[in-house]
């Protein structure tokens, strides 16, 4: 004969009322670094760069037919390699429209972003002025220009990351005053320690028998 206790279904059972996920917490745009310059510099070169991306996966030709010494040297390998460069630079785009929000992890991924591409920007260029100087059968004013190009962009992301690291935005702290920066790592996880322990704790005590709750005896043979 076993004994079977049943305890009753309440409205604060978990599967009832689940306890809401902790999410990060709500972030204020400091009106001092609003970072509009910033998300603007993002949008307009995720759309340069998904323009850009469009030709060389579905008109390959009209980009390196010019560019190359001798047209009939556009073999189909090198076109499948233009196609795969339009995805990257798709996906390059991706991660810059991302950024343009003003989450948290947008905001601060902002910096990361233009490093990444400093860094990017910088080998391309060397490699254009390297084939510059070598018979990589692309012209070598063409390889000039991009590498200027290059340098150029990498001028402006130094300027933003040096100079005007505020166009990028800042938070604020949750009740802080206008001008007050907003980077506080240890105070967000400490605030998403102290919910989840919060949570570790509902769930236990709505988990634990109630001693004034009903129970009832089932008795099997």
């Amino acid at each position: 004969m076993a004994s079977h206790k049943y305890t009753p279904i309440t409205l604060t059972t978990p599967l009832l009322n689940p306890t809401p996920k902790p999410t990060s917490t709500p972030i204020k745009i400091d009106p001092s670094a609003p970072g509009t310059i910033g998300r603007i510099a993002l949008a307009i070169e995720a759309a340069v760069k998904i323009t850009v991306a469009f030709f060389l996966t579905f008109f390959p030709h009209l980009n390196f037919g010019p560019a190359v010494t001798d047209s009939s040297n556009l073999a189909p390998s090198t076109i499948a390699l233009s196609q795969w460069i339009g995805v990257i630079l798709i996906a390059s785009a991706i991660q810059h429209a991302l950024a343009i929000r003003n989450t948290r992890s947008a905001l601060d991924s902002r910096h990361q972003v233009y490093w990444r591409m400093l860094v990017g920007e910088a080998l391309l260029a060397s490699m254009f002025l390297y084939q510059a100087l070598t018979d990589s059968g692309i012209k070598r004013k063409v390889l000039l220009v991009m590498a200027a190009f290059c340098v150029d962009s990498i001028l402006w992301r130094l300027f933003c990351l040096v100079l005007k690291p505020e166009w990028f935005g800042r938070h604020l702290k949750a009740g802080a005053e206008s001008g007050e920066e907003v980077e506080d790592p240890l105070g967000d996880t400490l605030w998403m320690m102290e919910v989840k322990l919060k949570r570790f704790r509902t769930q236990t005590i709505h988990r634990a028998p109630s001693p004034c709750s009903s129970t009832y005896a089932s008795h099997h043979v």
